[in-house]
């Protein structure tokens, strides 16, 4: 079987092995490689954003995530995920608007009202 150098698959399984790993700078070079040939690949944002946030690095894993948010608005793990970051920002109204979002898409989402 051959495999093709330019498929993301081969690279977004690898940087998620990174990810999982513990080694996110790994991570984030491989997505950023995904990126450059593929700028709307929503799965490589995700990996950026899980990635920076690993590092701590907060402001650059909101970024990663709005940008998969803009890319897939429709998916309920990047309203999740962005509530998670406001979470850490202790920006509590802001995480709950954002993760009852995903109920509209999927209803594993739920949370409960407060």
């Amino acid at each position: 079987m051959k495999l093709n150098p330019d498929s993301a698959e081969p690279r977004l399984l690898l940087a998620n092995l990174q990810l999982r790993a513990g080694t996110p700078d790994l991570a984030i070079e491989e997505a950023q490689e995904i990126l450059k040939r593929n700028p709307k690949s929503p799965q490589a944002h995700l990996i950026l954003s899980n990635a920076y946030l690993q590092k701590k690095d907060i402001l650059k894993a909101a970024k990663a995530i709005d940008d998969f948010i803009q890319i897939s608005p429709s998916n309920a793990i990047g309203y999740y995920e962005k509530g998670r970051i406001l979470l850490i920002q202790k920006k509590e109204k802001e995480r709950w608007i954002n993760w009852r979002r995903p109920c509209r898409f999927s209803p594993i989402f739920w949370t409960p009202s407060t």
